[in-house]
């Protein structure tokens, strides 16, 4: 925690310098003048584009602190494991590949707290019976996710982009019985 505070403290001081040295640059008779021969423009164009480049990385350094990480930590007795994101989504288009009524699957995963949360996107051929396929779908992803790979899942979310109803053919029966009485 204390290498942590003087990082901090470090990062502060970074981000004044390089403002002080845009000031600097930009109004330099703000400042006492050292050396008449420091007073140059290009000393001054000098000092400022380095002062943009730390301000700019302070900048990015402070955004990155805020992003979280989509990796799932499972904590066991050897130490921690970490299982990326890319693996999850690779896990789920394999189980949802052998379904044949679905395509064209497009997975986003995000962390929430502790557990880890689902959105799938997928096209779907059914016959009628689309909320229970989304809801086994759910159930199986989650079971699966937590059964095979350790990981707490929260929600799964199935979304349908578009949705193909099979026809039955009744046409196609009734010519079969035709056929097969006419051959009798």
């Amino acid at each position: 925690m204390f290498k942590k505070f003087i990082f901090f403290l470090a990062w502060i001081g970074v981000f004044l310098l390089s403002l002080i040295g845009i000031v600097y640059a930009a109004v330099p008779k703000y400042f006492v003048q050292f050396n008449k021969y420091v007073d140059t423009i290009g000393y001054s164009i000098i000092v400022g584009i380095i002062s943009i480049i730390y301000l700019v990385i302070c900048i990015v350094k402070l955004c990155s602190l805020f992003e979280r990480s989509k990796d799932y930590t499972i904590k066991t007795e050897n130490g921690i494991v970490y299982i990326s994101s890319d693996t999850v989504t690779t896990f789920i288009k394999e189980k949802l590949a052998g379904n044949r009524d679905i395509s064209n699957i497009k997975i986003d995963t995000y962390k929430s707290g502790t557990k880890f949360n689902v959105k799938i996107r997928l096209d779907m051929i059914s016959d009628g019976t689309v909320s229970d396929k989304l809801e086994r779908i759910q159930k199986e992803i989650k079971e699966d996710l937590s059964n095979e790979m350790g990981i707490e899942v929260g929600k799964v979310q199935v979304k349908i982009s578009r949705l193909s109803i099979k026809e039955k053919n009744e046409n196609t029966n009734k010519n079969n019985t035709e056929y097969e009485s006419f051959n009798n």
